[in-house]
């Protein structure tokens, strides 16, 4: 979880999920972090120079905006923003999140997650196939309650039975979500919205534009008994954030 005392707020930055573009917000919020500042920043990052979206995933971008993790505060501390900061989430579809989890880890090859979830499971590892990581990422979970974070459940990041937000947003509303957080709540320049237009905006933005048609697609090759074990390890995300464990074509 991320905190910014000048801007009052915990936000809770699950991945695959428009976290990009959500710390890029909160860091114009703040009115410290500019593109030119970041571009300037971006001299001493060489290896992602050429992806500066990767750089608000860096500890040099949280320096630069002020934020820190919740966990670099001491409990006391820790609770006094807890209760007194604006705190929001974001969700997204536990299916289209795991679609999007592994076609940006996998079907692109990350240089280190998919070696190490490759070697954790054999079988995968000789094809690769959609259906193979599924059955892997549930075994997981169901078995050890493991997962790695870009497909871990929100419910195992960020708490939200213990955790009393005050927001909680998606995907699929992430510009009235945008506009009411930085406008409404923190009072920000409409300008700063601009970021979650779906055709400017994240992956998970970009992706939902005629994703649906590439959903059916890559679930209609997983075995039935592998979309159930889907549907178990991800049941407390499907019945906490009103979603349900079935492909729709939105008809």
């Amino acid at each position: 979880m991320l905190v910014s005392d000048s801007l009052g707020v915990i936000y809770c930055h699950a991945q695959k999920v428009g976290s990009t573009v959500w710390k890029r917000a909160l860091g114009l919020a703040s009115g410290d972090v500019t593109d030119d500042l970041i571009r300037s920043k971006l001299q001493d990052h060489p290896r992602i120079k050429e992806n500066p979206s990767k750089f608000v995933h860096r500890d040099a971008y949280l320096q630069l905006t002020g934020m820190k993790r919740l966990t670099n505060y001491k409990k006391q501390e820790q609770q006094e923003r807890i209760e007194n900061h604006f705190k929001f989430l974001i969700v997204r579809n536990p299916l289209e999140r795991l679609y999007s989890a592994y076609h940006d880890k996998f079907v692109l090859k990350d240089a280190t997650i998919a070696p190490a979830f490759k070697e954790k499971h054999p079988s995968f590892a000789k094809n690769m196939s959609f259906n193979g990581f599924l059955e892997g990422a549930a075994s997981d979970l169901i078995k050890h309650g493991q997962a790695n974070e870009h497909w871990r459940p929100f419910h195992l990041l960020c708490h939200p039975c213990s955790m009393n937000y005050d927001y909680i947003g998606t995907t699929e509303s992430m510009a009235q979500d945008g506009e009411y957080i930085l406008n409404t709540r923190l009072h920000r320049d409409q300008n700063i919205t601009a970021l979650f237009n779906p055709l400017n905006g994240p992956s998970a933005l970009r992706h939902r534009i005629n994703s649906t048609e590439k959903l059916i697609q890559a679930y209609a090759n997983v075995s039935e008994d592998v979309f159930q074990s889907v549907c178990k390890a991800y049941e407390k995300d499907f019945r906490l954030f009103g979603y349900e464990c079935r492909i729709s074509d939105g008809s």
